[in-house]
């Protein structure tokens, strides 16, 4: 945190030049860590410890983006909102419509606190606000999404993180689209990307701030998912791990052990 915090302006230079306009905790990572950046590996042991300084430096890199826009684009910026591995920077890549944007920040928008803060900040500088939320079915998420990523990339976010995510971006986004519904400057897109192989599809916004899910009835239905992956050996036993976390759900036969 406090490297971050001493060596910002030359870590958002590096991360400029390495991700450009396209703002993200994740990608964050990348920066503020050598360690985590090293080796699939070592994304997969340090993705919890790299959390909170990444988070500084994407709040950093989205105030100083604020400061600075590129006076040849639109005042607009687009914010992202949805569940883990719900395909947020796909949909992000595929919309024409988003290179129209100063600058992307890609979120969950889990935190309503958050997520009005970063609304209240672009709007205060002037600027355009656009919020597309991109939903997936959480067990679909997880198994096409979440896990691939983490084989491919190290890249692990545990169950318990994801049905929280799941359950709060949800609630989130319907919650500010009602706080905002009357504002002329900020404007909601939502788009459904379930299904293997689906094309991603527009979905109604009051389709999708009807969106709901428990934490609860979530984890046991992710950990059965889970092990299933893992029993067929898809996953590798240090993801398994990881993304099984502190939660310790019940599942009919008992967790496989390799």
């Amino acid at each position: 945190m406090e490297a971050v915090r001493d060596h910002a302006e030359l870590l958002a230079i590096r991360y400029r030049a390495q991700f450009g306009s396209e703002i993200s905790t994740d990608n964050a990572r990348e920066i503020v860590s050598p360690e985590y950046a090293a080796s699939k590996e070592n994304r997969t042991r340090f993705s919890a410890a790299t959390q909170k300084p990444a988070g500084m430096l994407s709040d950093y890199l989205f105030e100083q983006a604020l400061r600075n826009p590129d006076l040849d684009r639109r005042l607009i910026v687009s914010m992202t909102a949805g569940g883990t591995g719900a395909g947020k920077t796909t949909a992000i890549h595929a919309n024409g419509d988003l290179c129209q944007s100063q600058f992307v920040f890609d979120s969950n928008f889990g935190s309503k606190r958050s997520s009005v803060q970063k609304i209240e900040l672009a709007k205060a500088a002037g600027y355009q606000v656009h919020v597309i939320f991109v939903h997936r079915e959480p067990l679909d998420a997880l198994i096409r999404g979440v896990l691939p990523r983490a084989m491919s990339e190290g890249r692990v976010v545990d169950i318990d993180a994801h049905a929280r995510m799941y359950r709060d971006a949800a609630e989130n986004f319907g919650y500010l689209v009602r706080k905002y519904a009357h504002d002329p400057v900020v404007a909601f897109t939502a788009i459904d990307n379930t299904g293997f192989g689906r094309t991603p599809m527009p979905m109604p916004i009051e389709k999708a701030t009807g969106i709901r899910y428990s934490t609860r009835e979530l984890l046991p239905k992710l950990a059965e998912a889970l092990d299933k992956e893992y029993a067929a050996r898809r996953i590798s036993t240090a993801v398994y791990r990881a993304s099984l976390g502190a939660t310790v759900a019940p599942v009919a036969g008992g967790r496989p052990v390799h």
